[in-house]
């Protein structure tokens, strides 16, 4: 991207989607947009006596006509335009929006268009860089914009736009409030030197420290790995012997019949995947061939090697048991392949023929529990149980209850929460190794002139992730991972 600290072009870009849509925006911003919209366009009622310019009245709508500029204009499609005068818009620069039909040879032409009358393509992310650069936004908010736009997930809406309104900037402008203050107290002691304040200096930092600054940025850091559920999802693995219902529970989870369910055990030979949103969570299910001690042919033997696989990068394991029968040799062996790597529910499934069973069903499920519970707790699995029913759909949103609780999606779905991304992350792991060498350093009685250099170490690093002081090939990479127009 070329530099834009002291550039003054006028740049453009169609902000919509490169498909056909009812409306499609084209955007432009720079000291000529307003040139420009004068040149291109023509409102329908005449607003000024004549053949002059009309002029453009800041936050007005207008609606007329967009014509190919040159010594006889070539009306492209009507549409309606929106100025905004600088500050008073996303770029703090002069603004102008386009909104014709959607199709892609009609937003295609009128930005021809614009970029005809002098305007430049805008490169990806420009128009936000724009709006950080004019200290409009900070950097921490500049990247909740293309979280924002990317989000595919109530969750990651709900945390992109915490970072946007500034929770994020916050949480660091008040550890970064702490940090200055305990370098402000070490600098006074080396400015004017007293008898026996230097100790009681060096408490003080401490203090700020131990009881502020880095468990502060502890959990910030923690919060990143809350990232990674709400960016990602979880993935979350259906096991069983075959024919315990697996399919089924897929399809009632997804709420359409994406697998096929027979009553022949091993229908399922491969693992099958879907995403679903469970209350704003995004949920990967994995459906897998039943596992047992020996296959009966090859097929089956790959599908339950793709069944292992799957187990190793669960999130969370549902462990289907058919609990219309005791316990089969399989599930015994299932069970035993198990580890505390990740959540583990166990689901009783088929409760629907328990309903004349003998013993009654609470006792034969009491039963159920209590011996699988001995098996997992040897393993170190934490696990939960559920009764339900696939067939009837009895239990089923307390299964997607369960997935969301052991995703800690209570603590998650805080709209305040600030959720660093991955290079906001580093910069505090980096600015908590100064914060604790300095606080190593006062614990060995080192001097405070090297305790101020990394308390400032750690305040320019605090820096980086609002975006001061940064460079601007740091800058192009950030903002090249935008789309084109925003």
């Amino acid at each position: 991207m070329s530099s834009l600290f002291h550039e003054n072009q006028t740049i453009a870009a169609i902000a919509t989607a490169p498909s056909s849509a009812a409306i499609g925006i084209v955007r432009v911003s720079g000291m000529n947009a307003k040139g420009i919209c004068q040149r291109i366009f023509r409102p329908k009622r005449p607003l000024t006596q004549g053949q002059g310019d009309f002029e453009l009245q800041s936050h007005r709508v207008y609606y007329g006509w967009v014509y190919f500029p040159g010594v006889e204009p070539v009306v492209i499609d009507e549409a309606i335009v929106f100025f905004m005068k600088a500050p008073h818009s996303y770029t703090r620069e002069d603004v102008l929006e386009i909104q014709c039909h959607g199709g892609p040879a009609v937003t295609r032409r009128v930005l021809e268009a614009v970029l005809a009358c002098g305007a430049r393509q805008a490169e990806p992310g420009e128009f936000t860089k724009r709006a950080f650069l004019n200290g409009r936004i900070d950097l921490a908010q500049a990247e909740a914009v293309m979280e924002l736009v990317s989000a595919a997930t109530e969750l990651q809406r709900q945390a992109a736009i915490s970072s946007l309104h500034g929770h994020m900037s916050h949480a660091i402008q008040a550890i970064k409030a702490s940090a200055l203050e305990a370098l402000a107290t070490v600098e006074a002691e080396l400015d004017f030197p007293e008898d026996g304040l230097e100790l009681r200096a060096g408490e003080l930092v401490k203090r700020s420290l131990c009881e502020r600054l880095i468990p502060q940025i502890q959990a910030l850091i923690l919060f990143h790995e809350t990232r990674h559920l709400v960016r990602n999802g979880v993935r979350v693995v259906l096991v069983g012997r075959p024919n315990t219902g697996k399919s089924s529970l897929f399809n009632a989870i997804l709420g359409t019949s994406r697998v096929l369910v027979s009553p022949i055990p091993g229908t399922t030979r491969d693992s099958i995947e879907e995403n679903v949103d469970i209350n704003g969570l995004l949920v990967t299910l994995v459906d897998t061939a039943g596992i047992r001690q020996e296959a009966s042919d090859v097929l089956e033997s790959m599908g339950m090697d793709i069944s292992q696989r799957e187990l190793k990068r669960a999130n969370h394991v549902l462990v289907l048991i058919d609990s219309s029968q005791p316990l089969t040799s399989e599930d015994l062996h299932l069970l035993g392949t198990l580890s505390g790597g990740c959540p583990v529910t166990v689901v009783f499934n088929k409760m629907d023929l328990l309903a004349s069973a003998f013993p009654p069903k609470d006792q034969q499920i009491a039963e159920l529990t209590a011996r699988i519970q001995e098996i997992l707790l040897k393993q170190g699995v934490s696990v939960a149980f559920l009764p339900i029913s696939a067939k009837t759909g009895d239990g089923v949103t307390a299964v997607k209850q369960r997935i969301l609780d052991a995703a800690l999606f209570n603590k998650m779905q805080d709209a305040q929460l600030p959720i660093p991304t991955l290079r906001q992350k580093d910069l505090l792991v980096k600015a908590l190794n100064a914060f604790e060498a300095a606080h190593m350093l006062l614990n060995k009685g080192y001097g405070l002139e090297v305790v101020a250099i990394e308390l400032r170490n750690g305040i320019a690093l605090l820096n980086e992730i609002l975006g001061l002081d940064l460079n601007e090939d740091v800058l192009d990479l950030i903002f090249s991972r935008f789309c084109i127009g925003k």
